[in-house]
């Protein structure tokens, strides 16, 4: 027979609440940059003027987004980045985004809107054809500074992001080896140019300052 000081302590012991074990805490989350090539990785060109493309930027002109003259050009550039050294690490990426420097600011208004877009596909290089193709989704648009401008000093202009996890990872996920990008000046290109003068940025074309994707990882 059961003691009934034992059967006593036993029914005490199952009523006790379990205890709670809380998870463990999340481990350090490191950064790493993804440069681009600085030779072949960015260019910009006038949409509405054929010829008008090089990489690195034209000559003059830089890395324009929107009209650097009194012509209605709708200048844009375009930017690849090799995604091959994230696909071991991929599954700990928690975040990414694009950056850019803000080098140079044109146009009567204090703003510009900058509308950052993925190409669909991956492209194996940078064309003319890039800057006008219909094959791109729109990210996020950002509101850019006539305060933040650099104006070609040494210290960097203002830095601005966009976040592209989501492409980012979408990339990796279907086997894509690179992820491309396309900005372009909202107002420039639907106003054109009716008061013929300069609207628009420039980036920042150093090579420390080039546009990046900044990740931040799992360890």
């Amino acid at each position: 027979m059961f003691p009934i000081k034992l059967l006593r302590a036993a029914l005490l012991l199952t009523a006790l609440p379990l205890p709670i074990f809380a998870a463990p805490p999340a481990g350090p989350l490191v950064e790493q940059e993804i440069a681009l090539n600085p030779e072949t990785g960015i260019a910009s060109g006038a949409t509405r003027m054929g010829g008008q493309f090089s990489l690195k930027g034209l000559e003059g002109a830089g890395l324009f987004i929107g009209n650097p003259n009194t012509l209605s050009r709708a200048d844009r550039v375009v930017m690849t980045f090799d995604l091959a050294p994230l696909l071991r690490n991929a599954s700990k990426i928690k975040s990414a985004k694009l950056v850019f420097h803000e080098d140079y600011f044109f146009g009567p208004s204090e703003t510009r809107e900058i509308e950052a877009s993925v190409f669909e596909g991956q492209l194996s290089e940078l064309t003319e054809e890039s800057l006008s193709s219909s094959e791109v989704k729109p990210v996020a648009t950002v509101t850019v500074s006539s305060a933040d401008q650099n104006k070609g000093g040494q210290a960097p202009g203002k830095s601005y992001e966009v976040d592209v996890t989501k492409q980012l990872l979408e990339k990796i996920n279907a086997g894509g080896l690179g992820i491309s990008f396309r900005l372009q000046d909202v107002k420039a290109e639907s106003d054109g140019n009716p008061t013929m003068e300069s609207a628009g940025i420039s980036l920042d074309r150093r090579p420390d300052f080039l546009p990046k994707i900044v990740l931040q990882l799992e360890r």
